[in-house]
Parts: structure tokens; C-alpha cells; sequence
């Protein structure tokens, strides 16, 4: 009995776990130019936490970030909208890295914002 109680409890928690992430393996689900509904529909409505900012043209950007696992690992994903649409997504190392200098502006721009606002809350 105590063993099934312990088993029990040990699969609860990861499932608890999994539940507030999306698989490394639906990151083909998304696809440039969705909506916010659309990716909720792709790959659930999990964002862990969610800011916007506002460009000097008008330009409105909206920055989720997931929890996202690969076996055991999990990690903090970004997904970023321009004026409403999916425009990129990755890891944070991945906007900083690109050769689009738009996106590499936005990557360190996204990460000074959430430092701002959020400290080292988000995970």
C-alpha cells in the first residue's frame, strides 16, 4: 500500500509539472504570423508570465514566455508577437544570436525589460 501511495504521489507530481509546459516536439505547431488564440490552440494556453512594450513607431510587441521540456530538462521559452502576430520564438540565446538584426535588437531589448519588471522571477 505504501509503495502504490509513494508511486502515486511521484507520477501526480510530474504530471503537475508537465502541465504548465509544452514539449520540445510542438514547437513545429507554430508557425510565423499566428495569432495569440492561434498558438493557444497549438500548443495550450500555459504562458508562465507575459509582458508588452511599445516601439517609438507604434509598433506593438508581445512577449510570452513558456515553460518548455525535453525529457527532464525544462526551460524558459520566448515567444514574441509584432502588432498581433507570431513574429519569432526560441530560446533567449537564440535572439541574441541571430544574424536578423531585428530580431537580435529585440532579444536584448526583451531581456533588459523583463530585468526591469520582473527581476530574476521568471524561470
Amino acid at each position: 500500500m505504501r509503495r502504490v501511495l509513494i508511486v502515486s504521489v511521484f507520477l501526480m507530481a510530474i504530471v503537475v509539472c508537465l502541465a504548465d509546459s509544452f514539449d520540445v516536439d510542438e514547437i513545429d505547431r507554430l508557425e510565423k504570423g499566428m495569432t495569440p488564440d492561434a498558438v493557444d490552440e497549438a500548443i495550450g494556453d500555459r504562458a508562465i508570465n507575459w509582458m508588452t512594450m511599445m516601439d517609438f513607431d507604434g509598433t506593438l510587441w508581445t512577449i510570452k514566455w513558456y515553460k518548455i521540456h525535453s525529457g527532464e530538462i525544462s526551460n524558459k521559452y520566448t515567444l514574441t508577437f509584432k502588432d498581433g502576430f507570431l513574429f519569432y520564438w526560441g530560446y533567449q540565446h537564440e535572439y541574441q544570436r541571430s544574424k536578423d538584426e531585428e530580431i537580435n535588437k529585440l532579444g536584448k531589448r526583451i531581456l533588459e525589460e523583463e530585468r526591469k519588471r520582473f527581476g530574476n522571477r521568471i524561470k
